[in-house]
């Protein structure tokens, strides 16, 4: 249907328009909407918490096979196609997923202050 066939199922015989909705109904849906936005944030938090663990959980496996690779003397280190090079990449993975997640970080970040305030 159309606007003007429902607005002209909302007139009554003088052509005066009722309300389709009560302030009743409205304030209901309002009040239903912020508990909706209430329950976006809390999820919103929990995700971006979860992503700050993930992020220092990635970094501390980054430190760690730095550390071992460290701790491997000079010829391991070099020794071309060895596991030692292959340790250094997986670090290299760790650290770069850590510092990649601060962009969806500071995204969540940004939804909480400027779109739920």
């Amino acid at each position: 249907m159309d606007k003007a066939v429902i607005d002209e199922l909302f007139e009554d015989a003088d052509k005066v328009s009722a309300y389709r909705h009560t302030d009743e109904e409205l304030r209901a849906k309002i009040d239903e909407s912020e508990n909706d936005a209430k329950d976006v944030t809390g999820r919103i938090e929990a995700i971006r918490d979860e992503l700050k663990q993930l992020q220092n959980k990635l970094g501390t496996h980054a430190d760690e096979l730095e550390d071992l690779y460290d701790d491997l003397d000079f010829s391991q280190q070099t020794l071309a196609g060895g596991p030692a090079s292959d340790i250094s990449d997986k670090a290299d993975e760790f650290r770069s997923a850590a510092e990649n997640l601060d962009e969806a970080i500071d995204a969540l970040s940004d939804l909480l202050l400027f779109r739920f305030k």
